[in-house]
């Protein structure tokens, strides 16, 4: 049959769209949880593999040396240990994922292929490094979990359609800590503990030649997903604990770019964006990694009801608990079928 016009129940199941509220999380909700689970805290573990420290190259002024135009094989252990020195003497924060990327797309293009084949070997052994360091958080955790925390709070909410995660943790175990009695449904982007199915990576880009197992749809347990339309689409979304880095921001790029850069929104049709980050200084570096990806900060808030809420600040506290108290309710009039 032909429609002339979309059918009615196209603008109902819009509308019922429409109305969804979605969360999507990064390691800053488990360091709010309590969990220690940044790169530095693994890199510090006794689940980091284990290496024969005196093969390391020589280091200048925190940097590899210069090894001229010659070419010259630099092993992805060689590369990573070495910034590993670093943050162990310095106390350092770093991205594994960004230094596995600066590796691959550029030092590695001298590697030959019995190098990749070797280096394939020491990330399969850091992935399952990782694997067993955040497994031990999450039983660590599981029974001290701040309960006054912000995430603490938004699982106790449980007031969202759909969770996307880019953690390995299991907030559902969280969840029944808190007293949680309905399981929560997420989507895990990167992964997660069961089945040793974790993944670690970079996105598509171009890399040495031996070096595509590094890519995360590379991964056996890489999962199909929608997030652009399910963001695109919903009302109210919450971003909490995401650096907004170049390998994460990749999933919400187009979202932000045409939010920013379409026609003006009417003011009932605008999005809730709320984005929930530790500090001042987190905020100012979110909103610079979101212009490093050419989308305009000041027509996004323009376009949509875009908040911050930072957890270190005990007025954001409230905030961020009248958005949740909003959200639940309109949750308990969904179920009971009031629109």
């Amino acid at each position: 049959m032909f429609f002339a016009t979309p059918p009615f129940f196209y603008f109902e199941n819009r509308l019922d769209n429409m109305s969804k509220s979605i969360l999507v999380i990064g390691n800053g909700f488990d360091l709010d949880l309590g969990l220690k689970t940044k790169y530095s805290d693994f890199a510090k573990s006794c689940f980091w593999p284990k290496v024969n420290y005196n093969s390391l190259p020589i280091i200048s002024d925190g940097c590899i040396l210069d090894l001229g135009d010659e070419p010259h094989n630099i092993s992805m252990t060689d590369y990573i240990e070495t910034i590993r020195n670093f943050v162990l003497e310095d106390k350092t924060w770093f991205d594994l994922e960004k230094e596995l990327l600066n590796f691959a797309a550029g030092y590695a293009f001298n590697n030959t292929f019995s190098t990749a084949n070797e280096d394939k070997i020491y990330f399969n052994n850091l992935r399952l490094g990782l694997h067993k360091f955040i497994e031990q958080e999450q039983k660590k955790t599981s029974a001290r979990i701040d309960v006054d925390s912000c995430a603490a709070n938004v699982l106790k909410a449980n007031c969202f359609d759909m969770v996307y995660s880019f953690n390995y943790t299991d907030i559902n175990q969280f969840g029944k800590f808190l007293g949680l009695s309905q399981d929560i449904q997420c989507h895990h982007l990167h992964g997660d503990l069961s089945n040793n199915s974790i993944i670690l990576g970079v996105n598509e880009t171009k890399l040495a030649p031996g070096y595509a197992w590094l890519h995360k749809t590379s991964s056996r347990h890489y999962p199909s997903h929608d997030v652009y339309n399910t963001l695109k689409d919903a009302k109210d979304i919450i971003f909490f604990g995401l650096s907004f880095g170049s390998i994460d921001f990749i999933y919400f790029k187009k979202f932000f770019q045409e939010l920013s850069s379409g026609n003006a929104i009417e003011e009932n049709s605008k999005q809730n964006i709320t984005i929930v980050t530790k500090n001042d200084d987190s905020q100012s570096e979110i909103k610079d990694r979101i212009r490093e990806m050419d989308v305009d900060v000041q027509r996004l808030f323009e376009q949509s009801h875009l908040e911050f809420i930072i957890t270190d600040e005990m007025n954001d506290h409230i905030k961020l608990d009248d958005i949740l108290f909003s959200l639940k309710n309109r949750m308990m009039m969904k179920r009971m079928g009031i629109k």
